[in-house]
């Protein structure tokens, strides 16, 4: 009886409440609501139920009514359900549920934890081959991320097996875009021979990182190898000169030839026209034709592709040889003398590469311009009026023909007679005018004297006088004189 008393007097025994949470701890992925329930307990009946968040940093903040972020549903005595909303990493900590009554206050609490998802990371295509100085995107797509991620980057390996160099985007901006979180395939742009190699696109949020597969970039494609031959050659002038442009490897095939001249210095590009053809993605051999002194000088091939322009290392030298005939010229004086019935030798030299032959021109007042003889002398025998003129020398070769300065072979004569038979007899009627010429052909010009009866009657070529008695008829000699020799005329007149 005493036991059954004392069972009951406890039972009825008023003391604080006691708040209970299932769990001692609860976890919820980020951006989700969670609800921590709280059932209270107490002989006395509660008379408020509150809760307090303490977060892992330390601050603490009570919660006693609905917000945007909490949501309180109960019936303030027996249960006090709370729900976060929207979880969020700020929210990770310490909930207490805490009731009172009249007797004291207790409390019970559980811990939350947020959780999320790591990036899920891929590259569609992980080989990918580019040709040089083209752009190629990789792409890389991140999905799963919870909370979205917060950074993307990019790494590349040469090789397999190296440690890995984080690509970045915004120090070169003119050989990368994208890597970001916004777009997040990576552009690169005019690849390089040192961008073929592994690239991984890495993406993380605050519950880590997530890494793709390697992908890996093959640049494709070669400029050319360019060399030229030969290295050296002599071509005669006129002549074709032909220097060839050797290409190889060049992928894909050459697009332009080009061609370079050094001379003295002075670099110049070749214009491929009239005497220059060539220089062609099919015949890219530079051909010259009627070569030119100007024309010497050393040869750079250029040849170009999608990858880029390569020029030949060394050049061909072209040295241009011959000469057109110059220094002809023809020995002695400008003007030469020779006796009617003489001899005379002209004498000609002149240079040239090749060695030009010699000619010789004759041209007179009445003979027009012909060949005469060739060599390097020309002799004149028996020496005929004829024979006088003016004599050129010729100097030719395949380059060309040069002219010496003309020489005047002067053939002298002693006065000729040069009157017909009826010039040497004349008749007259007393009262006319008579005119008598002194008929000679001569070289040098002849000095004239007329005589009648051994009197001195005039110094001209042509004697006029007038017939006023028929005393004047008779003789009349002329005396034609130079310094070869003299002639005398003699003239008959008589009367009409």
């Amino acid at each position: 009886m005493q036991l059954f008393v004392a069972i009951f007097l406890v039972s009825f025994a008023k003391g604080q409440p006691t708040p209970f949470i299932p769990l001692t701890s609860y976890s919820v992925l980020i951006g989700n609501d969670v609800l921590i329930p709280c059932t209270v307990s107490a002989n006395s009946a509660a008379t408020l139920i509150q809760w307090q968040f303490t977060s892992n940093s330390g601050s603490s903040i009570s919660i006693s009514q609905s917000t945007t972020k909490y949501t309180l549903v109960g019936d303030s005595t027996t249960t006090s359900n709370l729900t976060i909303n929207s979880a969020a990493l700020t929210d990770a900590g310490t909930y207490r549920c805490s009731a009172t009554n009249s007797v004291g206050t207790g409390s019970d609490s559980a811990t939350l934890t947020i959780t999320g998802i790591a990036p899920n990371v891929t590259i569609p295509d992980t080989s990918l081959s580019v040709q040089k100085r083209q752009n190629i995107t990789i792409a890389c797509e991140v999905t799963d991320a919870l909370p979205k991620e917060t950074s993307v980057l990019w790494e590349f390996r040469a090789n397999q097996g190296d440690s890995g160099t984080v690509i970045s985007v915004d120090v070169n901006p003119t050989k990368y875009q994208g890597g970001t979180v916004a777009v997040p395939s990576l552009t690169i742009l005019s690849v390089a021979a040192s961008d073929e190699g592994y690239y991984t696109c890495i993406a993380s949020n605050v519950f880590g990182e997530g890494r793709s597969e390697q992908a890996f970039l093959e640049a494709t494609g070669n400029a050319a190898a360019v060399t030229v031959s030969p290295p050296s050659q002599s071509v005669l002038q006129k002549s074709t000169a032909i220097i060839q442009c050797i290409i190889n490897n060049a992928n894909p095939g050459v697009t332009e030839v080009l061609w370079e001249k050094i001379s003295s210095g002075t670099t110049s590009l070749v214009i491929v026209t009239g005497r220059f053809n060539g220089s062609t993605p099919s015949l890219p051999n530079l051909i010259i034709s009627d070569l030119q002194p100007s024309d010497q000088g050393t040869y750079y091939c250029s040849a170009r592709n999608a990858i880029g322009t390569s020029r030949s290392s060394t050049g061909s030298n072209l040295i241009v040889t011959g000469a057109v005939p110059n220094n002809v010229q023809i020995v002695g004086a400008t003007t030469q003398l020779v006796n009617l019935g003489g001899s005379l030798t002209l004498q000609c030299a002149g240079q040239g590469d090749p060695a030009p032959t010699l000619s010789w021109i004759f041209s007179s007042s009445t003979s027009d311009a012909t060949t005469v003889g060739t060599g390097t002398t020309y002799s004149i025998t028996n020496a005929q009026r004829t024979n006088g003129g003016t004599y050129v020398c010729r100097g030719t070769n395949s380059l060309g023909s040069t002219d010496s300065q003309g020489v005047t072979v002067d053939v002298q004569y002693t006065p000729i007679d040069a009157r017909t038979d009826a010039q040497k007899s004349i008749s007259a009627a007393v009262g006319s005018t008579i005119s008598l010429v002194c008929a000679v052909d001569a070289n040098p010009v002849a000095r004239y004297e007329w005589y009648r009866s051994n009197l001195l009657v005039s110094i001209k070529r042509e004697y006029t006088f007038a017939l006023s008695s028929l005393a004047l008829l008779g003789s009349y000699t002329c005396k034609a004189t130079n310094s070869r020799g003299s002639v005398e005329l003699r003239y008959t007149l008589f009367e009409d």
